[in-house]
């Protein structure tokens, strides 16, 4: 039984070093904001990119930032396979909803599309909740509400707004808190975990 409740604390402890360093919420803050600020100079095809850019602040600033602080850690097999299965999940769930918005669209279905961007709000709330539920990061569920309540507030403002893009706006406000969230976090990191000397 001990043994048992000690292996869950190792894994534990395992997740919140996967968050400890801030590297996640600057990673999310960093394409929201992102997103935000291409919504201001029409979207292009360059959106998609987005992802592939907060997996590169995450994985270069794991190697370039956290492993010569504290490591390497391996996060076993069972939290790949769930970072894996939230990946894929996320990606299949914000390909339908995309679908679905697109569909009501062309169809004139005003329920999805009167609040389309609510809707990919919550979805992309609910993907960030799942992801501090498997980091075990209690902030990340605040990440969570900022963007749902920057996509609906903003959708919800951009309906009697029309001298600037408010959605947009609200978007870039929700994404820059997290962004500076992120760095806060980054920087207690670093100053717990100062970089190790190589010895000679």
């Amino acid at each position: 039984m001990s043994y048992e409740i000690d292996m869950k604390e190792i894994e534990r402890q395992v997740y919140l070093s996967y968050s400890e360093d801030g590297l996640v919420d600057i990673a999310i803050g960093v394409v929201i904001t992102s997103w935000g600020l291409m919504l201001t100079q029409e979207p292009t095809g360059l959106i998609g990119l987005l992802a592939l850019l907060g997996l590169g602040i995450w994985y270069f600033g794991k190697r370039l930032i956290t492993i010569p602080r504290i490591g390497v850690i391996e996060p076993g097999s069972k939290m790949e396979r769930r970072l894996t299965s939230l990946s894929v999940f996320l990606v299949v769930l914000g390909l339908v909803v995309l679908g679905a918005i697109l569909l009501s669209r062309a169809v004139g279905s005003f329920v999805i599309s009167d609040y389309s961007l609510a809707i990919l709000g919550l979805v992309l709330a609910a993907g960030v909740a799942l992801l501090a539920y498997l980091l075990n990061a209690t902030r990340i569920y605040g990440y969570a509400v900022i963007l749902f309540v920057s996509f609906a507030g903003g959708e919800i403002l951009a309906k009697s707004i029309t001298t600037f893009d408010a959605f947009a706006l609200s978007v870039i406000i929700g994404g820059g808190l997290i962004l500076v969230s992120g760095l806060i976090v980054l920087a207690r990191f670093m100053r717990k975990y100062p970089r190790q000397q190589m010895e000679v």
